[in-house]
């Protein structure tokens, strides 16, 4: 006969009867199912890109949270539902705030702390907030740091799909009129990213991929066809594909205002590009040269060189020679407030036809360092080309500067055809010496005698136009004359 089974008891424990001897009691053990983390209802709605450091943190919502027009009926759809503590987040004291108010504020915050993680973190307090941070016009200034990656490991196909699709989302949606974009440590998904902004941001004028990799000719220069106002490009740090930055320059160096490069494999290709170089108001210090160099060449292409500041400069002959070594085709130089440099100094420079020349002091610290000579230096080797000359507050003698007038006017045998603007203002400069650049130089159009101590009262003034010059002339020549008589 089969043993019967009793029925269970209250313990959960049971018996069985077998031939006279029964079973030792066995307690069932509960299975305790493993803890998982609490996810989201839908784990393909959301894709984060993380950084340390919380003024970088950057949280991009994928399609369901950048879609502005989603309803509650829409979101009860997909199984979502309210709770207490959400109605009141978004039907409390944050929804009742006029939009225009909130998007003033939301305005003020991201210009001072930046888009990212501002308005990211504001639109996810509620509904209305997350719809006025959405508004394109707020986010001008855009800042992505790392994009998380375990060392050593490559992305699955999903999650690349993912975040290319975040990150066209992201931008196109968020990004039309953005005017300054970063990107810092992307070692990948760079030519997407790129390519996007060249897609919908035409307004970019500032880019910046700092610790960036895979920056290819064709997504940068896709960047400056389609971006006509950028005027900022910041590559320090990143590998950037052979000739990229050359052909960058080539298309977009005329519009160009800054350039920042650092450790960069590519950097003689740039260097031997650059046609002007500005380095205005900026206070930096060379580097000595090591000894083992031997090989730089300089800019051999620089046309334009401006080191202008009206702070205290450390430029002087030894850095100008360095910068300007093999520059035999620099038109402008530009060094006001670098009283440093000599004439002796810029006459050994290797370029023949200069035609503009920056030389003036416009600051009371540096106007005591001045040179006392050489200005005719400077004439006697750039008199055939020198179509402006600034001398403003320089104190060369007066013999000096007669003799560096002279050679601008040909010493009175032939005229000056080339010579248009002339600063004299805050020098020695003497009445005669004026009078034969005005009779000599009849392609002169601008003149600037003010603050000229040896000029006559009354004649210490800018003059522009050959009829304001001629006025000069003849009102010298008369002062010259009562003198005379006198």
């Amino acid at each position: 006969m089969a043993p019967m089974p009793l029925p269970s008891d209250s313990g959960g424990q049971s018996r069985e009867m077998s031939s006279g001897r029964q079973r030792p009691l066995q307690r069932r053990r509960s299975r305790k199912r493993p803890r998982t983390r609490q996810r989201s209802h839908n784990p393909e709605s959301s894709f984060y890109i993380h950084h340390t450091d919380k003024d970088m943190l950057l949280l991009i919502s994928s399609s369901r949270d950048l879609d502005e027009s989603v309803s509650v009926r829409k979101r009860c759809r997909v199984g979502v539902t309210m709770d207490k503590e959400t109605i009141a987040v978004d039907f409390g004291w944050g929804s009742v705030i006029p939009v225009e108010i909130l998007h003033c504020v939301f305005r003020i915050l991201a210009e001072s702390e930046g888009a990212v993680p501002t308005l990211c973190r504001l639109s996810q307090v509620c509904r209305l907030w997350r719809e006025v941070a959405s508004s394109p016009d707020l986010w001008h200034r855009v800042t992505l740091s790392h994009c998380w990656v375990l060392p050593g490991t490559k992305d699955s196909p999903t999650t690349q799909k993912r975040v290319t699709q975040t990150v066209e989302t992201f931008i196109r949606q968020r990004l039309p009129q953005v005017s300054d974009f970063s990107l810092h440590h992307w070692k990948s998904y760079v030519p997407i990213v790129l390519q996007n902004l060249s897609q919908s941001c035409p307004l970019l004028t500032s880019l910046t991929l700092s610790h960036c990799g895979l920056v290819t000719v064709d997504v940068l220069l896709s960047v400056g066809r389609s971006c006509p106002q950028l005027q900022s490009l910041n590559l320090q740090n990143s590998k950037v594909q052979l000739t990229a930055v050359a052909k960058f320059l080539e298309m977009c160096g005329a519009r160009l205002r800054r350039l920042l490069l650092s450790n960069n494999t590519q950097m003689n290709a740039i260097i031997n590009g650059i046609s002007v170089l500005r380095l205005l108001n900026i206070l930096w210090q060379a580097k000595p040269i090591p000894r083992s160099s031997t090989t730089a060449t300089g800019f051999p292409e620089l046309q334009e060189l401006c080191l202008a500041t009206s702070r205290y400069s450390t430029v002087n002959d030894d850095i100008c020679r360095r910068l300007l070594k093999g520059s035999s085709k620099l038109r402008v130089l530009d060094v006001r407030g670098c009283y440093k440099i000599s004439p002796q100094g810029l006459w050994e420079l290797p370029c023949t036809d200069l035609e503009h020349l920056f030389l003036g002091l416009y600051c009371s610290i540096t106007m005591s360092f001045s040179m006392a000579s050489g200005s005719h230096l400077l004439t006697s080797k750039w008199q055939h080309s020198l179509q402006e000359l600034d001398l403003a507050s320089q104190g060369y003698a007066e013999g000096d500067l007669e003799e560096a007038l002279r050679n601008l006017t040909g010493g009175g045998v032939a005229a000056n055809d080339t010579l248009r603007s002339l600063n004299l203002s805050g020098t020695k400069v003497t009445p005669h010496a004026v009078r034969d650049v005005l009779t000599g130089c009849q392609a002169l159009t601008h003149l600037d005698l003010s603050s000229c101590r040896n000029i006559p009262r009354g004649l210490k003034r800018a003059y522009r136009g050959r009829e304001d010059l001629e006025l000069c002339l003849a009102d010298l020549t008369k002062k010259l004359q009562e003198v005379e008589e006198q």
